[in-house]
């Protein structure tokens, strides 16, 4: 072969193998540029389900940050009922409201309580006089009678018999440390009694002197306005300074229910005196009934009016006291007119007898007619002087 020859298949095969080296590279760059755009697609693929993972998550939380706002919200909500409950409950009445639907809530008002005790009394009795001698002394009967009827009981009056039925209009309540009667057609009560003790003496509180309307008045009671600028005192029935033992029996103490309209000189003159003195035999004997009001003997219309309401001012105010002393029970009774009052407490002792003729009220009916007679009938001031 010639050297032409050789060198021209010499360089067709290196012309051969540059191709097919060529196109392997070639071929091999190939894949591998597709090997590079799977991995992108896988990559991105990755990514984007990652994503959707964390986008899960994150409304996994805002659901149960919503879930737990509206529990929130749903607790506030109920706890805002509650107390609004608790303050209609306790500030408006809400117990009497409820009482009028559920009959268990109702609680038996003083003289509902007073004739319960007269009916197991009048059994109790029925039932011992059976067994009971005719040779028992007055004493011993008295004696007996005292342990039997608390204080409590003889505080609350009743009308007396010959009271007539367009008289009988008082409307009763309990507060706390003290009972009354309500007149609406005087707009003041009629009476005012409580129990002291040598207990409640020792106070706890001053006085507030936040006067306001009595809101457990059916009809509504006199308001603060109605004595503005008339030149009477509201005057106090059951003293504040009697009611120093609790917080909530000196804000009873200021309902307008609690006052009368009295002259500057009677409301800090002898009457002031006389509240004075009743805190001196709280301390003395232990425990007293106190019953005061005003003396109501005539129609409403034929009373000086002041106010809007119409409030009745008084011409004279009675005060009733009870306590045992020596075994047996003492009782004193005053009456002071609507004015300055001259002399000593005493000057204005009367019989209580007197008392309920004028106001038609029955003090200590609970009592066997025997000793309220004695009682009732005569002054004897020596135990309390």
């Amino acid at each position: 072969m010639s050297k032409e020859t050789k060198t021209t298949e010499t360089k067709a095969k290196s012309n051969s193998t540059k191709s097919t080296s060529s196109k392997s590279t070639k071929s091999t760059g190939t894949k591998t540029a597709g090997n590079k755009t799977t991995g992108s697609k896988a990559s991105t693929t990755t990514k984007s389900a990652g994503t959707k993972t964390t986008e899960s998550k994150a409304a996994g939380t805002k659901k149960k940050s919503s879930k737990s706002s509206k529990r929130n919200t749903l607790e506030i909500i109920l706890m805002i009922l509650f107390i609004a409950f608790l303050i209609w409950y306790r500030f408006f009445n809400g117990k009497e409201i409820l009482a009028r639907y559920i009959p268990q809530l109702r609680e038996k008002t003083p003289v509902e309580k007073v004739e319960t005790q007269e009916n197991t009394q009048a059994a109790s009795s029925s039932s011992s006089a059976t067994s009971t001698t005719a040779t028992n002394t007055t004493t011993t009967q008295r004696s007996e009678s005292l342990s039997d009827i608390s204080f409590e009981t003889l505080s609350i009056p009743v009308y007396s018999s010959s009271a007539t039925e367009s008289v009988k209009t008082g409307e009763v309540h309990d507060y706390n440390g003290f009972t009354l009667s309500y007149k609406e057609d005087y707009e003041v009560s009629e009476w005012v009694s409580y129990v002291l003790t040598r207990d409640e003496l020792n106070a706890v509180t001053g006085r507030s002197n936040k006067f306001h309307e009595d809101k457990k008045i059916s009809t509504g009671s006199a308001v603060t306005s109605d004595y503005t600028g008339t030149g009477y005192d509201r005057g106090h029935l059951a003293p504040a300074a009697d009611l120093e033992w609790s917080v909530e029996s000196m804000e009873d103490s200021f309902l307008m229910s609690n006052m009368t309209p009295q002259a500057p000189e009677l409301n800090r003159g002898i009457w002031k005196k006389l509240e004075e003195q009743v805190r001196k035999w709280a301390e003395e004997f232990g425990e007293l009934v106190v019953v005061a009001g005003p003396v109501l003997e005539k129609e409403a219309e034929a009373y000086k009016a002041i106010g809007k309401n119409n409030v009745r001012v008084p011409e004279y105010f009675y005060k009733v006291i009870l306590t045992e002393k020596d075994g047996n029970r003492i009782a004193l009774g005053f009456i002071f007119p609507n004015e300055n009052c001259e002399g000593d407490l005493f000057d204005y002792l009367v019989p209580i007898d007197e008392i309920e003729k004028r106001t038609n009220l029955d003090f200590f009916n609970q009592l066997d007619d025997g000793e309220e007679e004695t009682l009732e009938s005569k002054i004897d001031s020596s135990y309390w002087k």
